[in-house]
């Protein structure tokens, strides 16, 4: 799933262009846009999509963040697919912790904090008992208006990039345990068995990378699953 196409991208970042001495005097404006590509029984490209459109993955926007009037949160989630092997949903995961990662950052109060956003919403999500298990990655950005800063949350092989004037000056490091095999939070079913949980990917909120750069002039940062 990815939020823009590249070649998108590099359009909009000229029409968008402005002034160094605007920028330093003004808050930024965000423009925000979503696309999908999903797999299998899913419909294969939605544009504008609801969270429950993006096939086992899911994403939120929050625009006008409490007391931080045009700035903005989004997140991403990518659902594992092998879980359908054993009859659950893979959306189910990502779909939760999404829902309650936005409801959270939409009544939070400034300073927001990511990390415990993310914890957070697993610690509820783990408290709903008709998810019956699953695993999925998550990105969460807040993009700050007024401090001109984005700040981020990676966990697993989801991430942002930062596309200006055809180049890519900045993007997220997955973190991987293994070849195709990236960190994720991971619901247990109650009745598995002890020697499968063995072979579970479990990581924690705890674990997700954490990185600011500040948006010293026009940028477009970029939600993408790769």
């Amino acid at each position: 799933m990815k939020l823009n196409h590249l070649d998108k991208l590099r359009a909009f970042s000229r029409a968008a262009r402005f002034s160094s001495s605007t920028a330093a005097t003004n808050p930024l404006r965000f423009e925000v846009g979503v696309a999908c590509a999903a797999k299998g029984e899913y419909p294969r490209v939605a544009v504008s999509p609801r969270p429950n459109e993006a096939g086992e993955d899911s994403f939120f926007v929050v625009s006008d963040l409490p007391n931080n009037e045009r700035s903005v949160a989004l997140g991403v989630a990518d659902g594992v697919g092998t879980w359908r092997l054993r009859g659950i949903d893979p959306s189910s995961v990502s779909r939760g912790l999404m829902k309650h990662a936005q409801d959270h950052l939409t009544i939070a109060r400034p300073p927001l904090d990511l990390r415990s956003t993310l914890q957070t919403s697993f610690d509820r999500l783990m408290r709903e008992r008709e998810v019956k298990g699953g695993s999925c990655t998550a990105s969460l950005l807040l993009l700050d208006a007024k401090a001109r800063q984005l700040t981020s949350l990676n966990l697993g092989d989801s991430g942002f990039l930062i596309h200006r004037d055809g180049k890519i000056p900045a993007q997220s490091v997955p973190q991987l345990v293994a070849f195709n095999t990236p960190f994720q939070l991971c619901l247990v079913p109650p009745d598995m068995k002890a020697e499968e949980t063995a072979t579970l990917v479990r990581s924690q909120p705890s674990e997700a990378s954490r990185r600011g750069i500040l948006l010293t002039r026009v940028a477009h940062p970029c939600c993408c699953f790769r």
